[in-house]
């Protein structure tokens, strides 16, 4: 499998473990102070890692800046407020279900700004990661859905999905000469920057030191929980497209539940049949094909096959 692959799937591993990290800090902070705290930690991490290159390149961020500056309020900081006090509002299966339709966000707005083609290899991927998703935070019972009900906390997570919808796909057209990783550092910087403000006046906890025990949650969250993930994401998205790249996330709530069988979360029937067509829709939509039906092979594989013969 394509590298680029293994790192969305990876960024989204990373980021169904901050819904089960994320409690700990819950206890002790609010959704605000975390956040802050979550991306100063990634912050400081990232100009490290990026300085010289940021150095380098500044006159190409300059003339970028709005655009970042937006994609920093989007993807960043509106979506990680929106989420966590939408959780405070609704329920995780809700929650689940709202970021389900994430993909199917992306594939939209490609449509609509990048003028992007949406093959009926790419619905049917989308649609069968849709169902999978749906079998999982319903467990399989029609009568779950069908008695779902909605909140504001509902409204917020489905604000935070259009935000991630929106951070995804801007890039593509405004913002495709900034490298990946450059994007990543830039809007989180940017992003903590901010949160610092508004923590400042609003998160009375803000300035309370976490003890020993929840600076190491912290810094999970702040490297494993954003760092790596976001640098991961972003380049998978300017390599395939964000289209391709969103249907991805529907392994989010898959892995979230898998996780949660390790921690001691019963197995059940609906999460294995949910994963295994989350699985088989990612690979529908990763898999080229031509016109026959056959995989198309990359120049690797074809250079694979040719010293195998």
């Amino acid at each position: 499998m394509n590298r680029i692959y293994l790192r969305l799937i990876g960024a989204t591993f990373l980021w169904a473990t901050v819904f089960h990290v994320g409690k700990f800090a819950l206890a002790e902070f609010s959704p605000l102070a975390i956040a802050t705290w979550r991306y100063s930690i990634a912050a400081i991490i990232l100009l490290a890692m990026t300085l010289p290159a940021i150095r380098s390149n500044w006159q190409q961020i300059k003339s970028h800046w709005p655009i970042l500056f937006i994609l920093a309020l989007l993807g960043v900081v509106g979506f990680a407020l929106f989420i966590f006090y939408g959780l405070r509002l609704t329920s995780p299966v809700n929650a689940s279900l709202i970021m389900a339709f994430n993909p199917a966000l992306i594939i939209v707005l490609s449509s609509l700004f990048n003028r992007e083609p949406v093959s009926r290899q790419q619905i049917s991927g989308l649609l069968l990661g849709l169902c999978g998703v749906l079998i999982v935070v319903s467990h399989a019972s029609l009568n779950a859905l069908i008695n779902l009900s909605f909140s504001k906390g509902d409204l917020l997570v489905g604000v935070a999905s259009l935000c991630w919808a929106a951070y995804c796909v801007l890039p593509k057209r405004y913002a495709s000469s900034i490298p990946s990783a450059q994007l990543s550092a830039v809007t989180i910087i940017t992003a903590a920057i901010l949160m610092l403000v508004m923590a400042g006046f609003s998160a009375s906890d803000m300035p309370q030191l976490p003890r020993t025990g929840m600076l190491f949650v912290l810094l999970f969250l702040g490297l494993f929980g954003t760092v790596i993930p976001y640098l991961w994401w972003n380049q998978g998205v300017q390599k395939i497209g964000p289209a391709k790249a969103g249907v991805f996330m529907n392994l989010v709530p898959i892995f979230a539940s898998l996780i949660g069988v390790v921690l001691g979360q019963q197995l059940q029937a609906s999460q294995l049949a949910g994963a295994s067509l989350v699985i088989i829709g990612v690979l529908i939509t990763s898999i080229k094909f031509n016109k026959a039906g056959n995989k198309v092979m990359n120049k690797n594989d074809q250079h694979k096959l040719a010293a195998f013969k």
